[in-house]
């Protein structure tokens, strides 16, 4: 497992790469459907997506820190996250591109604050995880914010596609 000072890092690294490869970029691009992923989503969409998961760690943290069992937990063990990424994308969507730029920058800042807040110890505290007890809050935010290889590295999972959508458009 990561210590919050590596989180961060992982997360300011994925979040760097996102802001340089939409550099440059007219908005109508950003905006338009189809574009990621041979799927719907447009890169405004994928930062929108993002966003959605640094939300949803922020409010594990405090969810966590009220001494309530975090609301994700019940979604990972519900529905999964299909249907949760479809809702999120699909009320984001009508949101401008420069104010998902704002918010995409606004939660990755309070996000890592909040990391920044834990100790060791508390990292390492149990995550209020009935299904699996051993859990630690550091590991469920590894996994809110991961993939099942990469802890906190989300935004891996995506760059792939962001990076040929950004292709043709960079300069040489």
């Amino acid at each position: 497992m990561l210590s919050p000072d590596e989180a961060i890092d992982t997360i300011a690294r994925g979040h760097r790469e996102v802001h340089a490869l939409l550099a440059g970029i007219s908005l109508e691009e950003l905006d338009e459907p189809a574009t990621i992923g041979g799927g719907e989503w447009s890169a405004k969409d994928l930062v929108g997506h993002i966003t959605t998961w640094e939300e949803i760690a922020l409010a594990t943290v405090e969810e966590w820190r009220a001494g309530e069992d975090p609301a994700i937990l019940h979604t990972f063990a519900a529905d999964g996250t299909d249907v949760l990424n479809a809702d999120e994308v699909a009320r984001k969507s009508g949101t401008p591109f420069g104010e998902q730029m704002a918010g995409f920058d606004d939660v990755h800042r309070d996000l890592a604050a909040a990391l920044r807040s834990f100790g060791d110890e508390e990292w390492a505290e149990p995550a209020r995880d009935d299904r699996d007890p051993a859990r630690t809050i550091g590991a469920l935010l590894g996994g809110v914010l991961g993939t099942d290889e990469r802890p906190f590295d989300h935004i891996s999972a995506h760059l792939r596609d962001l990076r040929a959508f950004s292709a043709p458009r960079s300069p040489g």
